[in-house]
């Protein structure tokens, strides 16, 4: 707490808080407001016919957008979040431009039709600025959702493969085991051999051969 003198009261009351310096990630926040009101500023929002044209830009614009954080979120250091920002909308290349297209797509159907009520001209304003950031949004989120399903698909596929060598493996291996058991029930189911009758080649058995052939 601190007590200042201004103007014409003496002692007037002001918080600490006001004569801190504000932190580097809120100054990161209104630069990133900025350019994001900036860029919406050079879209039309005068007809459904200009819309239909700007989607696209506004698309393909969006992928550089980092994300939008609420005011009162948790502070963090600035260049973890600009770098969590900017990983966090990192969506694979595998999605097709016509899946694009078709997010980008202007729906008629999504318009809401009341009657037309008498606004102020900054009230006007930050109305279409809020209608631009809702559609933005819900871009992104089917981005995100188009992301997930082509990850599904990649590991889907990986999966397969593996489940597909695993029962080849399988497969090897019963085969193999077979063929180990056949080996084995042939050699026990053979006949015995006939054992050799080994001649004795001493000398007496040698000298009595001799003999005999010479009677």
């Amino acid at each position: 707490m601190a007590l200042t003198m201004q103007g014409n009261n003496p002692l007037s009351y002001r918080h600490k808080k006001f004569d801190l310096r504000r932190p580097r990630n809120d100054e990161l926040e209104l630069q990133i407001k900025e350019e994001l009101l900036a860029r919406l500023d050079t879209t039309g929002y005068n007809s459904a016919s200009d819309e239909e044209e700007d989607t696209s830009s506004q698309c393909s614009s969006l992928m550089s957008l980092p994300k939008r954080r609420r005011l009162n979120s948790t502070v963090y250091d600035g260049s973890n979040g600009s770098e969590s920002a900017s990983s966090s909308h990192s969506l694979p290349p595998s999605i097709s431009p016509e899946a694009l297209r078709d997010i980008c797509k202007y729906h008629g159907n999504m318009v809401r039709k009341f009657p037309k009520k008498e606004r102020s001209p900054k009230d006007q304003d930050r109305r279409n600025k809020n209608t631009i950031a809702c559609r933005m949004s819900r871009r992104v989120k089917k981005l995100e959702h188009l992301a997930i399903e082509e990850q599904y698909k990649e590991f889907t596929l990986q999966h397969l493969k593996i489940v597909e060598q695993s029962m080849r493996a399988t497969a090897y291996f019963n085969h193999l085991n077979q063929l180990v058991k056949h080996e084995q029930s042939t050699k026990s189911s053979a006949p015995a051999s006939v054992p050799v009758q080994v001649k004795n080649f001493s000398i007496d058995y040698l000298m009595n051969g001799i003999k005999g052939e010479q009677c």
